[in-house]
């Protein structure tokens, strides 16, 4: 919002308590048409003298008749310096649609005049008062009384601050004292030697702490490297070496050794025995071990290795007929 905007929220905040300025009474004769009009019932019960008392009216200089044009406590030069304005306060009732925007100005102007957010802000702390100061007018106007409570409350709140701002500024100045007194050489050997005392203590239990953590890590040490050597034995027994041997008129490999997984079962070497002679699915092939024993091609070959391995090789006999049984 630029400045201009923020200029007419700021008179608008001011406008709903205070009325259009107006020439300063100087002569009786306008005191007493003054004091008459007090005695006429106006837009509230509240006479002006009581509405004064609570909450005095402006005082400042002035080129024109009415400072609508300038937000209030904004005073222009007078060519007329003997020419004393001042904006009475106002005894019109707000409505219920007014105390809503009269809020939501409030609202604008803590943000168009960049106040804190924080309740230490002199901008901030002068729209409230300001704000306050409306509501003990609306109150007045409705019961003179409750407006006297209110003004009382606001005169024992600004006392209290203005307390404590006074007390806060004495203790910045307030020199330091303090009531220590060196101890006996004595005392101070007897706490060295508690000290000491602890300190050998904590030392003590550190060195344990360390003896402890050392014993445990190497323990889990040695347990990790007996579980490693188990995972390398348990891999390499997985692992099957298998020679084919040709038999009859069976063709022969190139290369006799493969390495297999052991959990397969041996009809997984027929389909790569397969492969390797080049052999269909109709063609007969036929497995011994030992040269006498055919096993089934669901059977294991970890089971077949432990029956019939050497070194751990495991021999198969392979032929395109019946070799033996």
């Amino acid at each position: 919002m630029d400045a201009d905007g923020s200029k007419c929220d700021l008179k608008a905040f001011y406008d709903f308590t205070y009325c259009d300025a107006e020439v300063a009474i100087k002569c009786e004769e306008q005191k007493d048409a003054e004091r008459r009009e007090n005695e006429v019932v106006g837009p509230s019960d509240i006479p002006r003298e009581i509405i004064n008392a609570l909450l005095p009216p402006k005082y400042g200089v002035c080129n024109y008749p009415t400072i609508t044009e300038i937000a209030c406590r904004t005073w222009m030069t007078s060519e007329r310096p003997w020419e004393k304005w001042q904006r009475l306060v106002s005894r019109e009732l707000v409505s219920r649609q007014g105390v809503i925007r009269y809020h939501q100005l409030l609202d604008r102007l803590l943000v168009t005049q960049q106040a804190r957010w924080r309740p230490i802000c002199s901008i901030r702390e002068k729209l409230f008062l300001q704000a306050f100061d409306e509501m003990i007018r609306q109150v007045a106007c409705q019961c003179s009384e409750q407006g006297l409570l209110l003004l009382r409350v606001r005169d024992e709140m600004r006392m209290t601050m203005s307390m404590y701002q006074t007390l806060y500024h004495d203790s910045l100045h307030a020199p330091f004292t303090t009531d220590w007194e060196p101890d006996s050489p004595s005392a101070l050997r007897s706490e060295k030697e508690r000290l000491t005392e602890t300190k050998d203590k904590y030392v003590r239990r550190l060195k344990f702490l360390e003896l402890e953590m050392t014993q445990s890590a190497e323990k889990r040490a040695k347990k990790h490297q007996i579980h490693v050597r188990a995972l390398r034995l348990r891999n390499t027994q997985l692992q099957l070496t298998l020679q084919f041997v040709a038999v009859g008129n069976a063709p022969l490999l190139q290369k006799t050794k493969f390495t297999i997984n052991a959990n397969d079962t041996l009809s997984v070497v027929y389909d790569f025995l397969r492969k390797q002679l080049q052999l269909r699915d109709s063609d007969a092939l036929f497995l011994y071990c030992n040269r006498a024993f055919a096993p089934a091609p669901d059977q294991l070959l970890f089971d077949l290795a432990k029956c019939f391995s050497i070194d751990n090789v495991l021999i198969l006999n392979y032929s395109l007929t019946h070799a033996w049984g």
